[in-house]
């Protein structure tokens, strides 16, 4: 979702947080009274679990629809990063410690650019698209926040 006002950052939050954290639970709640279910002792469990199965298909929405848009105009994706741990919170990690090292702090993202043979890579740090570029002159990194959906 592309947002036109960027100044208003605090409203994009609070939409994103009603959005991702208490639409979910709010529609189980509506569906379920429309159906006149009664959770009793497991209505807790089933409210979390409906944060995260929304969580789960609004990802897998958003790789499918790439892909399909992908393959329509003949492109191919970006490639992502795979890390061992979820939401590659081990590369997020790796990153944010070669910021503190003494070497060139952009030396993991070269890292990762060279294991990829890519001039272009998507971490996806926590589920979520973050594009890093570099250029082949300047070995570079240049990283951007980008495809919030």
């Amino acid at each position: 979702m592309a947002y036109e006002n960027n100044a208003n950052f605090r409203l994009r939050i609070a939409r994103d947080i009603f959005r991702l954290v208490f639409v979910p639970p709010l529609a189980l709640f509506l569906s379920v009274h429309v159906a006149r279910i009664r959770l009793g002792w497991w209505a807790p469990a089933a409210y979390t679990l409906s944060i995260v199965l929304a969580a789960v298909a609004r990802v897998q929405y958003t790789d499918m629809v790439q892909r399909r848009q992908a393959k329509q105009l003949g492109a191919r994706l970006i490639p992502r990063v795979v890390g061992k741990w979820p939401g590659n919170i081990d590369v997020m990690l790796k990153l944010k410690k070669g910021l503190r090292s003494n070497g060139y702090i952009y030396q993991p993202y070269l890292e990762l650019f060279e294991e990829y043979q890519s001039t272009t890579l998507n971490t996806r740090f926590l589920w979520m698209d973050n594009v890093s570029t570099i250029t082949p002159l300047s070995r570079h990194p240049v990283v951007s926040l980008a495809f919030f959906i």
